[in-house]
């Protein structure tokens, strides 16, 4: 129970459930260790991304975003059943549509010399680069915004290496 009563004063310190302005997504030093969907939609959206908030097929939020010119979601995991959905980790994630002309060899690549993004083929063939983040524990909303910066640099970089064109 102590735990849930912590939440509850991290959820206020960034912002509360009810519509803090955007400032109160400014103290880098804020810790969140579960996010609902609102939540990281006003945080993302203080960022100055577009975050267009919905659920997915289980009823577990997702927000469709953009960087570096592409389509990106932001996938929610290990959600609470019951009332707003609260979740401890979330995944940024965009997929390309190719035609399937990659090769597995091309995103070994990818994934040998890279640190943060990994890659993956689909079963078309089409190639998909995620990043997975862990609130659980706690991490500082500084810490999150350097993660979204992380992600949409390495996104580009990876948009060049697979020669997609927007």
């Amino acid at each position: 129970m102590w735990r849930r009563g912590w939440f509850w004063v991290i959820a206020v310190a960034i912002g509360g459930w009810g519509g803090a302005g955007t400032a109160a997504y400014g103290q880098s030093g804020q810790l969140i260790e579960r996010v609902s969907g609102s939540q990281m939609q006003k945080l993302v959206q203080s960022w100055g991304y577009r975050a267009d908030l919905s659920t997915d097929n289980d009823g577990d939020p997702i927000i469709r975003t953009a960087m570096s010119g592409a389509n990106v979601n932001i996938v929610f995991y290990n959600c609470t059943k019951e009332g707003i959905k609260i979740c401890d980790s979330v995944q940024l994630s965009a997929g390309f549509n190719t035609g399937g002309r990659l090769a597995p060899a091309k995103i070994n690549e990818w994934n040998q010399k890279q640190r943060y993004l990994k890659s993956f083929l689909d079963k078309d063939s089409d190639p998909f680069v995620q990043y997975d983040v862990l609130l659980a524990g706690g991490i500082a909303v500084g810490n999150l915004r350097e993660i979204f910066k992380k992600y949409e640099t390495n996104l580009g970089n990876f948009m060049s290496f697979i020669d997609f064109k927007k």
